[in-house]
């Protein structure tokens, strides 16, 4: 009976499966955005990997990085780094066509919907329980909760949530209690 349930559970529970994505990567010879189909995988928590044969043709940073925007699956579209060891991490936030830089060593970046910020070898540093995040400037981080609202068109701002800051150390300096828009500034 025990093995009858197991067996039901395990075709009722998949496992996670990778998923394939199309991409839009800087091919090294033309310099242009290039398109491929099926150019990859994303795991289950969100980490980009490039076929093999692609690695070659990319054009990378003096840093050993590239910024590449998926396009397929929709849900999970966007821009994303990519490393010359074969690992990307989603860029959410993207600066004017363009992966988010990093900021006082970090970027920001999504896994499984939550905030991480991860170093330039795209080593997490630190994974966090919220769904908005800025970048680092002057040694803070603008953090939120909650579903933000986007407020504009080309130049737009955010309305809603619960916002605060967090320090350098990852410690909370504004407490996270504030909508974006009235969220005071750390001391």
């Amino acid at each position: 009976m025990l093995i009858r349930i197991v067996l039901l559970m395990s075709v009722a529970l998949p496992l996670w499966a990778e998923i394939p994505v199309d991409c839009v990567y800087p091919h090294k010879d033309t310099y242009e955005m290039t398109p491929v189909k099926d150019c990859g995988l994303l795991d289950e928590k969100d980490a980009l990997s490039l076929k093999a044969e692609l690695l070659e043709k990319v054009d990378w940073s003096k840093y050993g990085l590239t910024c590449l925007y998926v396009t397929q699956p929709k849900a999970k579209a966007g821009w994303y780094y990519l490393s010359q060891q074969n690992l990307g991490r989603i860029s959410p936030f993207g600066q004017d066509n363009d992966c988010v830089y990093f900021s006082e060593g970090l970027a920001v970046g999504l896994s499984q919907g939550k905030i991480i910020y991860y170093d330039q070898s795209l080593s997490i540093q630190k994974e966090t329980h919220y769904t908005w995040a800025s970048h680092f400037y002057q040694g803070f981080s603008k953090v939120c909760l909650g579903n933000l609202k986007r407020v504009g068109q080309e130049l737009f701002t955010y309305q809603g949530g619960r916002c605060g800051f967090i320090n350098r150390s990852f410690e909370v300096v504004v407490p996270v209690i504030h909508p974006f828009e009235e969220t005071p500034e750390p001391l």
